[in-house]
């Protein structure tokens, strides 16, 4: 069988260098996670979101059309003619003529446009029916039962205190404590720094002393947190984000901004929405 990849993010292609080998790392839902000299790709099923690490396929599920037969630890290898091998797999994953996309965050430009955003998120958060970290920012919110939201408010009102005082290597210590926290393959933490991290280039503030000291802290504690969570942590490190972060300044109501963000997975787009939300009020 041979699959096509139709789509992929620039940031990531530098993988598929031919001989290339790797093995698979983890396999779940609709997505087979590949590892190539310790970055993560991810090949996907057709329709799915394009991310930093994206491999998106011509398939509609891409474990059905296998068999499933695919599973952790079989090697895969990048053949000359720019193909993906796996290993004992009746399987050929082909990239070429696939489309390139530069997923580089952009700063936005429009102080009105800003405010605009930020209360527009506010709006999106406020109706979300999930249990993610937007709840942080609603004033009737109950949270007492939930450690991991009590833990994740004690950091960002912490952070926001040290923020003030200007004390900015500690409010970055201090926020970059929520690595790790939560469940799932991205932990709720994870999703929120990375909204944080798009927030800073939304703003303008990549360059501000607790943007560069929290870049510096995240990047010391990469290893608190699972090996999906760190690529994608590592993405935003570097700029790179998933397409509705990097289409959020051009949308043009909460209900696109909800119904997109949905797509990113079960609670992490609202949780990188909170991240962003709480840069661009902060």
């Amino acid at each position: 069988m041979q699959a096509h990849i139709t789509d992929f993010s620039l940031h990531i292609s530098r993988l598929l260098t031919p001989s290339s080998a790797g093995i698979v790392h983890s396999v779940y839902h609709r997505t087979i996670n590949l590892m190539f000299h310790g970055r993560l790709a991810a090949l996907q099923s057709r329709g799915s979101v394009l991310s930093p690490v994206s491999l998106l396929t011509d398939q509609e599920d891409l474990l059905a059309a296998t068999g499933e037969l695919i599973t952790p630890g079989i090697p895969v290898q990048i053949t000359e003619d720019q193909g993906i091998l796996f290993a004992g797999i009746p399987l050929e994953v082909s990239f070429r003529n696939a489309a390139g996309h530069d997923l580089a965050l952009s700063p936005c430009l429009d102080p009105l446009r800003l405010s605009d955003l930020a209360g527009q998120l506010l709006y999106t958060i406020s109706t979300a029916n999930d249990h993610g970290f937007h709840q942080l920012f609603l004033p009737d919110a109950d949270i007492g039962s939930s450690f991991v939201l009590s833990a994740a408010q004690q950091r960002i009102q912490s952070c926001t205190r040290l923020y003030q005082e200007e004390r900015y290597k500690e409010a970055a210590a201090s926020l970059s404590g929520l690595i790790g926290l939560g469940i799932g393959l991205t932990p709720s933490g994870d999703d929120f720094l990375c909204g944080v991290l798009a927030g800073l280039t939304i703003s303008m503030c990549q360059d501000h002393p607790f943007a560069l000291a929290l870049h510096d802290e995240i990047r010391s504690r990469l290893s608190d947190t699972n090996d999906i969570s760190r690529s994608f942590l590592s993405c935003a490190l570097e700029g790179q984000f998933s397409q509705p972060v990097v289409q959020l300044s051009s949308m043009v109501s909460p209900e696109e901004i909800s119904r997109e963000f949905a797509r990113i997975g079960h609670s992490s787009g609202m949780d990188t929405l909170s991240g962003i939300y709480y840069i661009l009020s902060l």
